[in-house]
């Protein structure tokens, strides 16, 4: 009976050291860039006016794990107009599957850029307007922003 003890006692241990180890590899890829929902984007501004000037400039977009729930992505763009430079900067939360949290987002519908269907969102905020394209890997491959009297559109630019 005895030696019966300790056999589930080292299976027991060396399942718990199994589990250990798999978390810990995924914490190792996760943070080496591996994951490719943990990849950086770099991008420029395409195309758009503000206050009546055209509008250019680049911007970087990050994909943070917060949790095995949420997820953040953060987006900001230095746009360049007239002589002058404003920054927009704005956060897409997802849900686990690793789509934006639609109580937050509206769907706005799908489309191909560039041989890849991405799902339309939309928000307000502060008077602005946010729509954004994202595909199955949580690649956001275009926004565009607008207020009273402007507007610009982003098409990330992945400098893998």
């Amino acid at each position: 009976m005895e030696a019966g003890s300790k056999a589930v006692y080292v299976v027991f241990v060396i399942i718990l050291m199994a589990g250990v180890a798999a978390i810990g590899l995924t914490g190792f890829l996760f943070e080496n860039g591996e994951n490719e929902f943990a990849k950086s984007h770099d991008y420029t501004v395409v195309s758009g006016s503000y206050e009546g000037a055209a509008v250019s400039g680049e911007g970087h977009s990050r994909y943070y794990n917060e949790s095995s729930r949420e997820y953040l992505y953060s987006f900001e763009t230095v746009i360049k107009y007239g002589g002058s430079e404003r920054t927009v900067s704005f956060e897409v939360i997802c849900s686990s599957d690793k789509v934006p949290v639609s109580k937050i987002y509206d769907e706005k519908g799908t489309e191909t850029i560039d041989g890849t269907e991405c799902v339309w969102w939309s928000y307000d905020s502060a008077g602005e307007k946010y729509d954004f394209a994202i595909d199955g890997k949580m690649v956001v491959h275009r926004y565009a922003v607008s207020g009273a009297g402007w507007s610009f559109a982003a098409v990330l630019d992945d400098k893998e």
